[in-house]
């Protein structure tokens, strides 16, 4: 197991990390929410590093504060975060709300695979190596 430490922004956690697209790598800061199902990312950064609305591996639902959403899936080469390098993991891309847009969400699809255990006293995850 491996401690990777989190920012704490107010009562929110905040996780670093990159991703592979077809044509470049995207840096991002997600949110870590044990209430979202998927990992998302802003539509910008995907389409920064290579992908097109057409090349969706699938279509998701999802819930947001509007209402349900349907959106596309892509999957990157890899994605990295909190220590971990998760290659072919599924993205779902959707623009976030405004307080949220340079953001984006740290999913449970990525807490489970980590076998994450979230400490939010310390501000820290413990994933498996």
């Amino acid at each position: 197991m491996r401690i990777y430490k989190l920012k704490r922004i107010g009562q929110l956690l905040f996780a670093t990390g990159a991703v592979k697209g077809k044509d470049a790598i995207a840096t991002f800061i997600v949110l870590v929410d044990t209430g979202s199902t998927y990992t998302i990312l802003p539509w910008e950064r995907l389409l920064a590093i290579g992908f097109e609305p057409a090349f969706a591996a699938g279509n998701v639902k999802i819930v947001t504060a509007s209402g349900i959403v349907i959106a596309p899936v892509f999957k990157v080469e890899w994605l990295s975060c909190c220590g971990l390098l998760l290659p072919s993991f599924p993205v779902v891309a959707h623009t976030l709300p405004a307080e949220m847009s340079r953001f984006g969400i740290l999913g449970m699809d990525f807490l489970r695979q980590a076998k994450a255990h979230i400490d939010v006293f310390n501000a820290q995850v413990e994933v498996e190596q």
